[in-house]
């Protein structure tokens, strides 16, 4: 039979260990699905530090549990592995939630880039390029073009009312379309990069130093915290970055 002492000490090296795989778990799933800026834009960090505080919580109490009521070696390994089950499925949970909500795509939608996340997709089509709608869970956001109608195009009515509704063109796979086939769309539509606060909002000393090969478009989502802009190259039409300002 163990001591309490014993028992208490072995608890918390399980403790130490179980919360630093967790939170290990929890920062690569933040630099892979929320990488840069965005992960500020969408409040990620508070998510990630809630759902990081209720993992060490469960984790503090069922191992000082064990440690408290497991008198034996056996026991008290029993008792570990089954807190490792019960902390395992919670990871599990969690991962699941994350997984729903990542950013996939920012899609290009004429005046601005909208965030595109997981659960917000909407399969309406067998003909999509397969290309474009592969989704690797483990590779981050990637930019979308996205076909938008005009007032004389068929189905328009009934593509405003689906907008309306909250089902937005960047979330049909219908309208998907390749970025790079939309480069020249998005170069047209860039608003210049000349005001002062826009300038001293980045800590970029390329950006400062050069602000005429940069341009920028609004950044809209379901989630999006305040107000973004998205920093595109013009000599690519690569997106560089993300800022906090009002792109309207």
């Amino acid at each position: 039979m163990l001591q309490l002492g014993q028992r208490l000490k072995s608890s918390l090296f399980f403790f130490v260990a179980a919360s630093a795989l967790v939170a290990l778990a929890l920062f690569i799933l933040l630099q892979v699905w929320f990488p840069g800026e965005l992960r500020v834009a969408l409040g990620i960090p508070r998510i990630i530090f809630v759902l990081g505080c209720g993992a060490v919580l469960i984790i503090a109490t069922l191992s000082t549990a064990v440690g408290c009521t497991r008198k034996t070696q056996k026991d008290l390994r029993r008792g570990f592995v089954q807190v490792a089950a019960i902390v395992f499925l919670c990871l599990l949970a969690a991962v699941k939630f994350l997984l729903d909500v990542r950013p996939v795509y920012l899609a290009f939608e004429g005046d601005r880039f909208r965030v595109v996340e997981a659960h917000e997709i909407v399969d309406d089509t067998t003909e999509a390029d397969s290309s474009t709608r592969a989704r690797n869970i483990f590779s981050g956001p990637q930019l979308l073009g996205v076909k938008l109608l005009s007032a004389g195009d068929p189905g328009y009515a009934d593509s405003v009312l689906l907008s309306a509704a909250g089902l937005h063109p960047s979330f049909r796979q219908s309208r998907w379309l390749q970025y790079a086939d939309q480069k020249f769309e998005v170069l047209r539509n860039l608003k210049p990069l000349t005001e002062r606060s826009i300038l001293e909002s980045s800590p970029s000393l390329q950006i400062r130093a050069h602000p005429r090969n940069f341009g920028f478009l609004p950044l809209v989502g379901s989630h999006v915290k305040g107000d973004w802009i998205v920093l595109i190259r013009r000599s690519d039409g690569e997106m560089e970055t993300l800022l906090p300002l009002d792109g309207w």
